[in-house]
């Protein structure tokens, strides 16, 4: 247990009227423990040294008290080592241990006995004048916070602050189903030569030649895909231009004035068109009425 003690102040208590003083004083200390202000109660010995020199003085008095109340390493002892005072230089060494425990730890160095416990030899005489004021003690330590205030009133609404940027574009849904297929209440009537325009597009014209013939007819210079899709009930037939594929495709550059046929494979058949140029799709159905009619109907847009 490592222990030092700090002094503070040396009292002496009087006795009442004018009687002889006792010599009993009040002894005021600061005691440290491990560095830091120690706490709870301590047994402390009292040893009054006479001598010049401290360490070759003798111990000419003991007082020991016990259970000394130490808070926040300030502690208060009554000393009493009896008349043992004289004019000599004298010391006063304190020993210290916890209550009830272990041997006493003798703190250095000793501390030099001031001149107050003296006035235990002035017997009878006039009150001397009031000393001058100690200096202020050390400030104590901080108490508990207090317990917060209630809430004030709620503040009013602020101004409205600048629109953030224009957030990214979101991705492209997903392509919804195609409508069902629902012929237009009119067709195209046929008689003799063609063409018969059903649709123009950009460099590209869709009509029919005849009631069983479509055309593409190119007006523009360009790559061009065109293809012609059979149900299959139309296996029987050669579909499209001589081939024996109910789909068939052409995917070429193409100038003004060429042309790609398609023929029905039989009245009241139906046949899928696609035309593309430059991304531009059209998705057109076809169909054959009667020997001397035929019509066309966009089915996705462009």
């Amino acid at each position: 247990m490592l222990m030092r003690l700090t002094l503070v102040l040396l009292l002496l208590v009087a006795a009442q009227g004018h009687a002889q003083q006792s010599p009993a004083f009040t002894y005021q200390g600061e005691l440290l423990q491990n560095g830091v202000p120690a706490n709870g109660l301590f047994d402390m010995q009292f040893n009054l040294l006479d001598g010049d020199d401290p360490a070759t003085a003798l111990v000419i008095a003991t007082d020991a008290v016990a259970d000394v109340d130490v808070e926040n390493g300030r502690f208060t002892a009554q000393v009493d080592f009896g008349a043992v005072f004289t004019d000599a230089p004298a010391w006063i060494e304190l020993e210290v241990r916890e209550a009830g425990t272990g041997p006493f730890t003798a703190l250095s160095p000793p501390q030099p006995l001031t001149s107050a416990p003296f006035a235990a030899y002035a017997l009878d005489g006039n009150e001397g004048p009031q000393g001058p004021p100690g200096p202020a003690g050390p400030p104590g330590p901080a108490g508990p916070q207090g317990l917060p205030g209630p809430a004030g009133p709620e503040g009013p609404q602020g101004p409205q602050g600048e629109p953030g940027p224009v957030g990214p574009e979101g991705p492209v849904g997903p392509e919804g189903p195609a409508g069902a297929f629902q012929a237009p209440p009119a067709t195209l009537a046929i008689f003799g030569t063609g063409p018969i325009t059903h649709f123009t597009g950009d460099g590209w014209v869709l009509e029919a030649l005849n009631a069983g013939t479509l055309q593409l007819r190119v007006t523009e210079s360009g790559f061009y895909t065109f293809a012609f899709t059979h149900p299959v009930s139309c296996s029987a037939t050669s579909p499209i231009s001589g081939q024996a594929d109910l789909r068939q495709v052409y995917s070429f550059p193409f100038s003004p004035g060429e042309t790609l046929s398609a023929t029905f494979c039989d009245t009241g058949s139906t046949m899928l068109v696609q035309v593309e140029r430059s991304g531009e799709i059209g998705y057109f159905r076809c169909w054959r009425r009667a020997s001397n009619s035929n019509g066309c109907q966009r089915i996705l847009p462009e």
